[in-house]
């Protein structure tokens, strides 16, 4: 089910849920392998920019380190 949108919409999805939920909602963090392009190409389609490296505590592997700072919602 590669390149379809299901991933983008899923996480639309779930950041639009965070934000709805967690009115103090600052930052919004994720990481991804390095090698991984799709899901860096996906990330950044949503705004999520890189700020860093972390290593992965299972592989050591440095991974790539995502922000993105939601717009502020008005209080429901």
């Amino acid at each position: 089910h590669a390149r379809r949108g299901y991933g983008a919409a899923a996480m639309r999805l779930a950041v639009e849920e965070l934000m709805r939920l967690e009115l103090r909602l600052r930052a919004i963090r994720l990481a991804h392998h390095p090698d991984n392009a799709a899901a860096a190409s996906l990330y950044a389609s949503l705004g999520f920019a890189e700020i860093g490296h972390k290593a992965d505590a299972e592989t050591g592997i440095s991974d790539i380190l995502r922000e993105l700072r939601p717009p502020r919602l008005p209080p429901r």
